[in-house]
Parts: structure tokens; C-alpha cells; sequence
């Protein structure tokens, strides 16, 4: 996986979550394998895993700030979610944001797309940076551990374990459009 070294790793962080729908934590579990197996260093992959995955953070940290305001303005999506929704969000977010943007980094597949929203909603881009790093101190050391002590088989269990995740989220998502619609129904029955 990684023959072209540090920097597939590196890349193979940076475009994961974004353009490939699996998460770094694939990747450096592998890479904590090849440092067991000495086809990588351990300097060499903390370095590409963090660089690679804060540049991925901020790509969409940046999207959320530069497209989600544009999208917030759109009526139909005004309407979709409602003045009142959205002023929550924003409040939610501003008590809650810093808490909500450090603990996502250990919540695999939600991080790119809150990062989005933090960006959106104008969290400011040094606290981010500072929350996300003090969070990847502790998550790319501990995944590389880990892909270190159990081989091949950390990598394939994480993949395991993902898509049952995907599985639980995407019936969340359906769970929650279908409670909107009903309410939605029910509140123009009313009217």
C-alpha cells in the first residue's frame, strides 16, 4: 500500500474521508504495520500521517467556510431547515463547537464532514488548528501503535467494524428524514 513510502502516506491521508470514503485510520493502522515489518519508519509515518491528516482537516474546514455560508443563504435550503433550526445550530455550535470539533477526532467517519460545519459557521481557523493537532497528537501515535502490535489483522477489523458503522449511521439519517417528514406532514395537516 505504501511502495511509494512516507509520501503515499501522506496523500493516501489527505484525500481519505474526502475523495476515498474510508477513513486515514485504514491507512495508519497499515503503515503501523510496514513500521513493524521496516518498509517505513516511525518518524516517517507520524510525520506524513499528521501532515497528511491536519492538510485533509483543514481542505475541509476551508470548504465549509468558503461553501456553507453560500449554502446557508440559498432558500430553498432556508426553508428546508428553518430560521429557527439554523439560529439553533449556530448557537449549539457556538457553546459547544470547541468540545464538538476535538472530541469528532475520535469519532470515525464524522470528522470531514463537522469540520465542514465548524468551517461554515465561522469557528475561528487557529482554534481549529490547535484543537485538531492536539487531537491527532493522541489519535495517529495510538493508531500506528496499534497497527504496530497487530499487523494486518488492526486494518482489516477496523474495515470490519466501518461498515457496520456506515450501516447504524445510514439508518440514523433515514430515521431521522422520515421523523422530519411525518412532523412536516403533520404540521401542514394543521394548517
Amino acid at each position: 500500500m505504501f511502495a511509494g513510502g512516507p509520501f503515499a502516506l501522506f496523500v493516501t491521508c489527505l484525500v481519505s474521508g474526502l475523495l476515498v470514503p474510508l477513513p486515514e485510520d485504514v491507512a495508519l493502522l497499515v503503515a503501523g504495520w510496514k513500521v513493524r515489518e521496516g518498509d517505513l519508519t516511525l518518524t516517517a509515518a507520524l510525520a506524513a500521517g499528521f501532515a497528511g491528516t491536519l492538510c485533509r482537516d483543514l481542505v475541509a474546514f476551508g470548504l465549509g467556510s468558503v461553501i456553507g455560508p453560500r449554502l446557508e443563504r440559498l432558500p430553498l435550503v432556508r426553508r428546508a431547515l428553518g430560521e429557527a433550526r439554523l439560529a439553533r445550530a449556530h448557537a449549539l455550535f457556538e457553546r459547544h463547537g470547541p468540545r464538538m470539533l476535538f472530541f469528532t477526532r475520535f469519532a470515525v467517519g464524522l470528522r470531514a464532514p463537522l469540520y465542514f460545519v465548524g468551517g461554515s459557521l465561522a469557528f475561528p481557523v487557529r482554534r481549529f488548528l490547535v484543537l485538531d493537532a492536539l487531537g491527532l497528537a493522541l489519535t495517529v501515535p495510538v493508531t500506528l501503535w496499534l497497527g504496530n502490535t497487530f499487523g494486518e489483522d488492526a486494518a482489516a477489523a477496523l474495515t470490519v467494524a466501518l461498515s457496520h458503522q456506515r450501516a447504524v449511521f445510514g439508518l440514523l439519517v433515514v430515521a431521522g428524514l422520515s421523523a422530519w417528514l411525518v412532523q412536516r406532514a403533520r404540521t401542514r395537516a394543521r394548517a
